[in-house]
């Protein structure tokens, strides 16, 4: 059974929804583990004038905190918050372009923003002239909330089926973390496999090169085993 994970900031109860896209996904041989960031808890809310609303501040440190260094499928956010002024576009925004930057392990999930009311989306996007920036966001799609159980279920078996060599390559490493890389690659040698998925993970310069000389000694293997077969 394949293991995926997923990430909901909601603020709001999200159990059922989480157990009906769980047993869909166990029924096509997944298994699911879910994180869920309740903005509405006590410890991420301040008080003001008008009473206790979300404090932002609390929630990107909690992101950053507990969340970051995980890499998840897909990541979704709600985006109403009742009549809090806060909403899920800010989050998603500033949640997408904080682990880019930082080149968090969370950057790589499929980012969905979700919502009951599809109509406050649109009229906040273009309100505020937000579109071309939405786009740039490489937000995944806007999903109704509704339809959750359906969509994500299928948004993550058909993900499943394409193939990120980068992310392939890093999942194989992490599952012997602790070997020793001997030889084939000088700046590498006696490096433990976890410590190359970071370099490889953060994208630094001998991270690239490493892919680069595995391409290449994958095409070199193929010359040879064609010359040993004519």
């Amino acid at each position: 059974m394949k293991n995926k994970k997923i990430l909901i900031i909601d603020d709001g109860d999200v159990e059922q929804i989480v157990d009906r896209i769980t047993s869909k996904l166990k029924r096509k041989g997944f298994h699911l583990e879910t994180d869920v960031l309740n903005v509405n808890e006590v410890k991420f809310k301040k008080g003001t004038a008008e009473g206790q609303v979300i404090d932002f501040e609390k929630i990107k440190q909690e992101l950053q905190n507990s969340y970051f260094s995980k890499r998840y499928d897909v990541a979704l956010c709600d985006f109403s918050y009742g009549n809090d002024p806060l909403n899920g576009y800010e989050v998603i925004k500033w949640l997408i372009n904080e682990s880019k930057n930082k080149k968090a392990k969370l950057r790589h999930s499929t980012f969905i923003s979700y919502s009951s009311e599809e109509d406050k989306f649109k009229k906040e996007i273009f309100d505020n002239q937000s579109l071309i920036k939405l786009i740039r966001l490489d937000i995944h799609d806007f999903f109704d909330r509704g339809k959750l159980t359906d969509e994500v279920p299928t948004l993550i078996i058909k993900k499943d089926k394409e193939l990120n060599y980068k992310l392939h390559f890093i999942s194989l490493l992490e599952q012997n973390p602790d070997f020793e890389f001997e030889n084939g690659f000088p700046p590498f040698s006696g490096k433990k496999l976890k410590d190359i998925a970071k370099e490889i993970e953060i994208d630094s310069e001998q991270g690239r090169e490493f892919q680069k000389e595995l391409f290449n000694l994958t095409y070199a293997h193929i010359v040879n085993l064609n010359k040993e077969y004519q």
